[in-house]
C-alpha cells in the first residue's frame, strides 16, 4: 500500500484505509491481501464471493456503505461494480442514498 502512487487523490487513500479497517482480520497483515494493481482494475477488491455476498445481504450492504461514509464511487470500486449498479442495489434493498447518508450524520 505504501508503494502505490495513489493517482486518484487523498479520498482514494482514505477509502482504501476504511476498506482495510472494515475487512481486517486479527493477525492478518493488510499488505498480505492488498495489491496496488488491483486498485486500478474493475475486479472486486474483496476475496472471491465476498462481493456477491455483500450485494445480496441488505444489512451487510448498508453497513459497509456507511463505513465508506456514503462514497458511492469507492464503494463501487470495492465491490467491483459500477456506480449505477450501486444505486440499483440501494433501490432493490429498499433504501435510498439519502436515507443511508442521513444515518451517517446522526452518529
Amino acid at each position: 500500500m505504501g508503494q502505490h502512487s495513489w493517482p486518484g487523490n487523498i479520498r482514494q487513500l482514505r477509502s482504501e484505509i476504511y476498506r482495510c479497517a472494515a475487512l481486517a482480520e486479527p493477525g492478518v497483515p493488510v499488505r498480505a491481501w492488498i495489491s496496488p494493481d488491483r486498485m486500478e482494475s474493475q475486479d472486486s477488491l474483496l476475496p472471491q464471493g465476498e462481493s456477491e455476498a455483500i450485494q445480496s445481504d441488505p444489512d451487510r450492504f448498508a453497513q459497509l456503505f456507511r463505513e465508506f461514509e456514503g462514497d458511492v464511487r469507492s464503494f463501487a470500486r470495492l465491490l467491483g461494480i459500477s456506480r449505477g449498479q450501486v444505486y440499483r442495489l440501494v433501490k432493490r434493498h429498499g433504501f435510498t442514498i439519502d436515507m443511508l447518508r442521513k444515518k451517517l450524520n446522526k452518529k
